[in-house]
């Protein structure tokens, strides 16, 4: 049975900062196991998902060129990172950032909630990348490639040296985002409630 989800909402899938999703996949990216993070974000049961291409959650907003980065670094045995806006079933989209590597003739992905000031530059990147592949119109794959080609210049132009670069500072800054995030997560009502002063 094919998974249909909702069309896209302009509302946020709520998460704690503290959770971290996980699944694996197959070499072809279908789901051969996922936690209970995952199956409750994203709003499917898990005999929706295993089984299922591991793209049934890709959002519509993501650019392709982020995509193809990845699986070109997968293909070539490598390890990656990048952020990732996703879409639940009910239509609802959350953000994350993964970590992708090789495992086990498949692959592993871990997912946090990302929260650092990069990412909020990256949200707005992103949106460039993906008018520019729209601006394409049919001919989704030229608009691919530039698009890539400009996502290599935006990191070029934020002074490192390689994509790999970018995502090893942007994994660093996610994690120390998270030291700081349990009271601001208790604040937006996802987090363990903060002690009130007497």
């Amino acid at each position: 049975m094919a998974i249909r989800p909702q069309p896209v909402r302009d509302r946020e899938a709520p998460f704690d900062v503290s959770e971290l999703f996980f699944s694996t996949t197959d070499k072809k990216g279908v789901i051969t196991s996922c936690n209970e993070v995952f199956l409750r974000v994203a709003g499917y049961a898990s005999d929706e998902l295993l089984g299922a291409p591991h793209n049934v959650i890709r959002h519509p907003h993501m650019p392709r060129s982020v995509f193809f980065l990845l699986w070109e670094r997968l293909l070539a045995g490598r390890a990656v990172g990048a952020y990732v806006k996703n879409r639940a079933k009910d239509g609802a989209h959350y953000w994350v950032f993964a970590v992708v590597t090789p495992h086990d003739g498949g692959f592993l992905s871990v997912r946090l909630k990302p929260t650092s000031p990069r990412f909020h530059a990256v949200v707005s990147l992103y949106r460039d990348l993906l008018e520019q592949e729209q601006s394409y119109g049919d001919d989704w794959r030229a608009g691919m490639r530039a698009s890539y080609e400009r996502l290599h210049a935006a990191v070029a132009s934020l002074g490192f040296d390689s994509y790999d670069a970018f995502a090893d500072r942007a994994l660093r800054d996610e994690l120390a985002a998270r030291v700081a995030a349990p009271a601001s997560a208790a604040a937006d009502g996802y987090g363990p409630p903060r002690r009130r002063a007497a």
